[in-house]
Formats: C-alpha cells, sequence, structure tokens
C-alpha cells in the first residue's frame, strides 16, 4: 500500500471516528465532582427538576428536616412533577454539594411533601436542624419567608439600588455551565430572606370583588382560609414568588412556623399616577402594575405528621 492510499485510510478512520464518537466531551468539574461556591451556611436547599439531566426545569425550595436521615421538607406540587418529563427524582443544592433525593411516601398533607437523599452523605456535614415554634403567629406578627429561587439580572438590578442586594448562588454558571452574556436573559440563583406580617384572610372580599374572574376567584379561595397562614410582604417582591415554594416562614425569633405553598398573582394596585389597573386593562388607559407581596405558608401542625409517618 503506497503513502497516499495510507493516508486517505488514515484520514477516513480519523472521520469515522468523530463521527462515530461524536466531538470531545468538555469535563465540567463542578458537575463531575458534584459541588458548587458557597460561602455561607444554610438550612436551605435549591432544589432542580432536570431535563435529560442536564438543566433544570422546574425548581423549588427545600429546608432540612431530618439530618441522620437526609429528609427534607418541600412542596407536594413541586413532587408531584417528579417523573412527568425527566427522572423520577431531584438534584438537591445544600451548602456547596450536590446530591439526588427521591420523594418519600407518606400521605398527602395539604401542599407538604417530603423528599429524601438516596446519594451518599455525611450528616456531619449538614447544620443544626431551625428551631420550630410552639405556636401559630398572630395577625399583625413580623415574620420573614426564606427560600432559594433565581433572580433575573434586571430584579437584582433594582433591589440593589434600593438597598436590598441579593445573595447570589453560583448554581447556574459553575455547576450547569450557563453563561448568558446578554444580561436581559440572565438569571441567579439567589437566597431570599423576604420581611412581612401576618394578615387576616378575607375570602368575603375576593367573592364580591367583581374584577376577578369565578375561576381565580376558586384558586384564591383555596388558600384565602385559616387552614393557611397569609403573610403580606414589607415590599413588592416585583416578580413571582416562584420556585420559593418548600421554603420556610420563621417567625422574628427565627423559629418556623411553617412551609411556604403558594403566591397570590393576581394582585393589582394604583400606579404612580393614581390609576388603578385590573388585569391587563386599566381604567384611565396606562400601563399595568402587578403586584407580588402575599404568600401563603402551610403551618407546623399540619406538616409536623409528615414525619411521624416516616418513622
Amino acid at each position: 500500500m503506497n503513502k497516499k492510499k495510507i493516508f486517505r485510510w488514515l484520514v477516513f478512520i480519523a472521520a469515522w471516528l468523530m463521527v462515530a464518537c461524536g466531538p470531545p466531551r468538555l469535563i465540567n468539574e463542578y458537575k463531575e465532582g458534584g459541588y458548587y461556591p458557597q460561602e455561607f451556611k444554610t438550612n436551605l436547599a435549591f432544589l432542580a427538576l432536570e431535563w435529560a439531566e442536564r438543566q433544570p426545569y422546574i425548581v423549588a425550595s427545600g429546608s432540612l428536616a431530618d439530618r441522620e436521615r437526609g429528609i427534607f421538607y418541600t412542596a407536594k406540587h413541586f413532587t408531584d412533577e417528579f417523573g412527568t418529563f425527566g427522572p423520577d427524582y431531584c438534584k438537591v443544592f445544600f451548602n456547596g454539594k450536590v446530591y439526588t433525593a427521591r420523594v418519600v411516601k407518606v400521605p398527602p398533607i395539604r401542599d407538604a411533601a417530603l423528599i429524601r437523599i438516596d446519594s451518599f452523605f455525611s450528616s456531619r456535614d449538614f447544620p443544626e436542624l431551625l428551631l420550630v415554634a410552639k405556636e401559630r403567629p398572630k395577625v399583625g406578627d413580623r415574620v420573614f419567608i426564606k427560600g432559594i429561587h433565581p433572580h433575573p439580572h434586571g430584579i437584582r438590578a433594582l433591589n440593589e439600588a434600593d438597598g436590598f442586594p441579593d445573595r447570589v448562588i453560583d448554581i447556574f454558571r459553575t455547576y450547569y455551565g450557563k453563561v448568558q452574556r446578554d444580561l436581559t436573559k440572565e438569571s441567579q440563583v439567589v437566597i431570599d430572606e423576604l420581611e412581612g406580617i401576618v394578615v387576616k384572610p378575607d375570602p368575603a372580599a375576593i367573592i364580591k370583588d367583581d374584577k376577578l374572574s369565578d375561576e381565580i376567584k376558586s384558586i384564591l379561595l383555596q388558600h384565602e382560609n385559616e387552614s393557611y397562614i397569609k403573610v403580606k410582604m414589607a415590599r413588592d417582591h416585583r416578580f413571582s414568588f416562584g420556585g420559593l415554594s418548600g421554603g420556610v416562614a420563621a417567625n422574628d425569633r427565627g423559629e418556623v412556623f411553617g412551609v411556604i405553598t403558594t403566591q397570590n398573582p393576581f394582585r393589582f394596585e394604583r400606579d404612580e399616577s393614581s390609576f388603578f389597573f385590573v388585569q391587563n386593562h386599566s381604567q384611565e388607559g396606562g400601563t399595568v402594575k402587578r403586584v407580588f407581596d402575599t404568600i401563603y405558608v402551610t403551618p407546623n401542625e399540619d406538616i409536623k405528621e409528615l414525619l411521624k409517618f416516616v418513622e
């Protein structure tokens, strides 16, 4: 075989190897090592359901419930999505390490659920559990809503300008390798610690509100009652609370009194020009101002029953 034929065969073999094996896989040391940078400790976890084990498509918050068994509280509407479009487990991002966790099979109680780590972990890496409040907060009490979810760049910029800078946890850029140069599309995972007060549910006001459709009224009335604890934030969150579900609500002594369940996404108020807006229409032809400042919490007396079933 002459040199030309040998060269052609080598080119053919190289081309075949490239097609058969595909391009060389870029190694992400964070994903390979199952970790990400986080400089502080918390009892909160960032939870993610991944699409084809590559990128998160549904996220939620979780809170440590049992150190020795690696169990976390979260929201049932999050765990209901396990296995729907992807795997039947979620990723748990907890204090710099990444685990996998599956649902603990217990009877459903409101919108709360338990997940348990099924990958290797050491309970010595986990912080002490948060103190649990012995009683519900009263109407007018100051409370704090705590969870971990993504904030767009624009929201972070506004928060910093207002004197409330977000504490970023660098998960998207490191573990998921998402580098977004267009800041209008960029998001970062942050830990939210939002101050609010407990307010009294007012289902009668919802029923009488002629600006709301019957469908929206039905959605709101599921939570606008004494079975849940209603919290109004001290300031507008500016966009959806989505992803905070499964986080914790604590009193001003740091004692947990419940798990974050849902939000009221149908709040509209007057803007700076004193025009009142309803959904996508205004009475005076201005711009819609939507307010995100109301959260509903599932109280301790419900969620504590979940751990009893595990035991």
